[in-house]
């Protein structure tokens, strides 16, 4: 078998020789010259659209028969163990390739599929650096397809783990691994959420921050305050401004007191449980300015009879 290889393959080159422009390798000043004929060629000390910047090298032109519009050049650069090869088509050159062999090609560089499956308890901590499909009994929050990848020198690896199905076919966990201590400790699992599976009822979120740039749709929003309940606007003690200190202050301002300007919440916008206590203060002093206006109502109609 060998040998036929060998022979079909030396007559390859055989028929590219007889039937090539050049019965000899040709120096290129540009490997985009294009003869529209197969030939040997070569390059010398210029990166013309060469490989890898590669300033010398040997290889192969091929023209397609019937239309050498279309080709592919094979080419070796002198100074390295690369394989290199690039098409050509419709006059236009497509980029250059590198063949992976036994000289360029590390395996453990690369994610394997080291083994079928993993089942065992606690298992899912020594895997590293491949997939496989993981049973939660091996430590991963899902029964599906795990991932493991990273990790500097062996220490700082991450994990994803996917659920095929009994979950909803629609969960996948995270974990990081710490290798700064000598006990390597993998950190918990933590569970992306995504239009799958945030609108289920059993999801809960607690975040710091949560930043919407559109709207936010929602049945109840319950926001905690750190600031007073205005109920102190109905105490004995408290001032408020006069009716006329009041309207001072809207000429002047043409907001409330208290009440941020239109040109501040288009800038900085407003804290929602901030505003509604300030809304109810005024509300409150409203009421307190009604009822007094109420009590002078009442002591004018209570003048008035008597005259």
């Amino acid at each position: 078998m060998k040998k036929n290889l060998l022979l079909t393959f030396c007559l390859l080159l055989l028929n590219i020789h007889l039937n090539a422009q050049w019965q000899s390798p040709v120096s290129l000043d540009n490997l985009n010259t294009w003869s529209s004929k197969s030939g040997f060629i070569s390059w010398y000390n210029h990166t013309n659209n060469g490989p890898k910047a590669a300033a010398y090298g040997n290889g192969l032109q091929l023209a397609l028969s019937g239309d050498e519009r279309f080709g592919a050049q094979i080419v070796i650069p002198t100074f390295t163990d690369q394989l290199l090869f690039r098409r050509k088509s419709a006059d236009a050159w497509n980029g250059w390739n590198e063949v992976w062999h036994s000289g360029n090609l590390e395996p453990l560089n690369f994610m394997q599929k080291k083994v079928a499956t993993i089942k065992d308890a606690l298992s899912v901590n020594d895997f590293k650096n491949g997939y496989t499909f993981a049973y939660a009994t091996s430590g991963t929050p899902w029964n599906g397809a795990l991932m493991s990848f990273g990790g500097l020198n062996g220490n700082y690896d991450c994990q994803f783990s996917t659920d095929y199905g009994p979950g909803g076919g629609s969960r996948i966990s995270f974990r990081t691994q710490n290798g700064d201590s000598n006990t390597v400790l993998w950190n918990p699992w933590n569970e992306l959420y995504h239009a799958g599976n945030i609108n289920k009822a059993d999801i809960s979120l607690v975040c710091k921050d949560l930043l919407a740039n559109g709207n936010l749709w929602a049945k109840e929003i319950q926001v905690a305050s750190n600031n007073p309940w205005p109920d102190y606007v109905f105490e004995p003690a408290y001032e408020k401004l006069s009716l006329t200190e009041l309207e001072s202050f809207v000429k002047i301002n043409k907001r409330l007191p208290e009440i941020p300007s239109a040109t501040e919440v288009m800038k900085d916008g407003i804290n929602v449980g901030d505003m509604n206590a300030k809304l109810l203060k005024k509300i409150e002093e409203l009421t307190l300015y009604v009822i007094e206006l109420k009590h002078e109502v009442d002591n004018l109609k209570k003048d008035t009879k008597q005259k």
